[in-house]
């Protein structure tokens, strides 16, 4: 979440208008011991609306439709609006595993908690970890969606804690790949549906 896993590995595709910054807070190490990574990417989509791109990444029940990573996003509970005036859902993420993982995982989901909110400048969706597996302890962060001009830019802000020690070139590779992919599938899913929006309701 992220929404995302290391089977964009094994799905790699050229990256497309993409914006990458170095990953966050590498190497460093959480309250009892958990050690962190976090990354920081963003993508622009020219000639878009805030409302349109949002809409992609915050409606996480269609993430199978365009994110090879997820072979079903279930939306487990509506909560409403809460009092800071943030839309609270609850989902639940089942990964697809890779056929050279099947043999070792049958399968591999998380929960996670979402903090949606819309302004006329800029949407947010946050989200923290509820339920996962047992070597990733915290899952946290937020798409950030802002109207420039005629264009958006989607910013994506993460942190993952590990319970168990992933060398940093590991790390780095399995995040740089998984996010970069992702956010190259959401670019496409963005400007195709700009072409037929009638598909997108």
């Amino acid at each position: 979440m992220v929404h995302l896993g290391i089977s964009s590995i094994f799905n790699r595709t050229p990256s497309t208008n993409l914006q990458a910054t170095e990953p966050e807070n590498e190497g460093k190490m959480a309250p009892g011991g958990v050690n962190v990574a976090g990354v920081h990417n963003s993508l622009v989509v020219p000639d878009s609306n805030l409302n349109h791109c949002f809409d992609i990444v915050s409606n996480v029940a269609r993430y199978p439709e365009f994110l090879n990573l997820y072979k079903q996003v279930t939306l487990l509970s509506d909560e409403g609006i809460n009092q800071y005036g943030e839309h609270v859902l609850t989902a639940r993420y089942d990964i697809r595993i890779p056929m050279l993982l099947q043999a070792f995982l049958k399968e591999l989901h998380y929960s996670l908690r979402l903090y949606i909110t819309r302004t006329p400048e800029e949407s947010i969706m946050r989200w923290e970890q509820i339920d996962g597996p047992a070597i990733v302890t915290s899952n946290t962060g937020k798409w950030v969606s802002r109207q420039i001009g005629n264009d958006v830019q989607l910013t994506l802000h993460m942190d993952v804690g590990y319970k168990l020690y992933v060398p940093g070139p590991i790390k780095k590779k399995i995040q740089d790949t998984m996010v970069k992919d992702s956010l190259d599938s959401i670019y496409k899913r963005a400007k195709s549906l700009q072409i037929n929006t009638a598909t997108y309701v």
